[in-house]
Parts: structure tokens; C-alpha cells; sequence
């Protein structure tokens, strides 16, 4: 490992911390500001709001202004799918072989190869990059078929 890489790798450890108490509250706000029903529970029971996101997203113009704050929201709301779905947490990938270093991932899953992180800000971005109509229940499906293909 270079220098460079192992001063990201520590600059994101160093941020973990509060990456990991940022995630919730965001998401909360969203799902607020969206009009999403109960939207506290996109936080204790996510995979009951892939429905109604992919509903509001599907014809939605991203603006490029907008591009990073959505990718943000989704790459959270996604990674909370995998720590709810497949028993998953997030973490910092330290492994510099991997495609996934000094990334935030989701990791450690139940049931699954040991060494497999997911980064879910890149399906977000596929996601949000793609031009409507659009659907996050396919891009969803395809971040699992990238988990299970490691299988």
C-alpha cells in the first residue's frame, strides 16, 4: 500500500464514525421531504419503502445540480436494504486489494463469502445516472445479482 492510499484509508477511518450516525438521520429527512407514509420506518423496516421510492424516482428529471445529493440518499437507503436483508454492516473496505478499498461498504454479511463488500453508492449512481422512466426495483436486483455472482 502507497502512502496515498493509506492516508485515505485512515482519513476514512477516521470518519466512519460519523459517516455511520449521518446515514439515518439523512434518510429520515427524505423520506420526510418526500411525502414517504411513517417515514421514520424507512429507517427500521427499508425494504417496505423500495416500492414507493421506485414509484416517486421512476420519472423523476435529475438535474446534475441534484446528481450527488440523490446518489447520497439512495446509496444509504440501499445499504440499508443489505444490513436489513442479508445481515450485512457498514464499514470501511481495508482490504487494498479490493476493488472497494478505503470505501464505505456494506460487509461481514450472514451467509456469505467473508471477504464480500458492496459499495452501495455504485448501484446508486447507475441508478440515478440511468434516464427515466427508471427503476430502482431493477437496480436493487441488480446489486443483488453482483452480491450473488461472489456465491
Amino acid at each position: 500500500m502507497n502512502k496515498d492510499s493509506e492516508s485515505i484509508l485512515k482519513e476514512r477511518i477516521n470518519n466512519f464514525e460519523k459517516f455511520r450516525k449521518e446515514r439515518l438521520p439523512v434518510l429520515h429527512k427524505f423520506s420526510e421531504a418526500i411525502g414517504l407514509p411513517n417515514p421514520h420506518e424507512i429507517l427500521l423496516v427499508p425494504k417496505k419503502y423500495l416500492p414507493y421510492l421506485d414509484e416517486f424516482l421512476e420519472m423523476q428529471v435529475i438535474e446534475e445540480h441534484n446528481r450527488s445529493w440523490l446518489i447520497t440518499r439512495i446509496g444509504y437507503f440501499f445499504g440499508e436494504l443489505l444490513v436489513e436483508e442479508h445481515q450485512g454492516c457498514w464499514m470501511v473496505d481495508e482490504n487494498a486489494s479490493s476493488e472497494n478499498f478505503a470505501k464505505y461498504v456494506i460487509g461481514d454479511f450472514e451467509n456469505e463469502i467473508h471477504t464480500l463488500t458492496i459499495d452501495p453508492f455504485i448501484f446508486a449512481a447507475r441508478f440515478v445516472d440511468t434516464p427515466a422512466p427508471r427503476s430502482l426495483n431493477n437496480a436493487y436486483a441488480d446489486m443483488l445479482s453482483n452480491m450473488s455472482s461472489f456465491n
